[in-house]
């Protein structure tokens, strides 16, 4: 971690920093079926706390997901 002073404009952490530090939500790159299945393309990106999260967020009517950390 970086060291730095309150005062100064260099005191803000990065994302990722902050979702080291808070265990914030994590971008995860998901689309509807599974690998391979050619929807590889139609990515939407959804912010949850692990990719189960993300996972059970998309709605793809029974065809199942896959998610990958962005």
């Amino acid at each position: 971690m970086k060291n730095f002073s309150f005062n100064s404009v260099k005191s803000f952490l990065s994302r990722d920093e902050m979702r080291r530090i808070s265990g914030g939500q994590t971008q995860f790159s998901c689309y509807c079926g599974f690998e391979g299945g050619g929807h590889e393309h139609l990515k939407i990106y959804v912010e949850a706390d692990n990719v189960g999260d993300a996972l059970n967020s998309m709605n793809c009517g029974g065809l199942g997901a896959t998610c990958n950390g962005a």
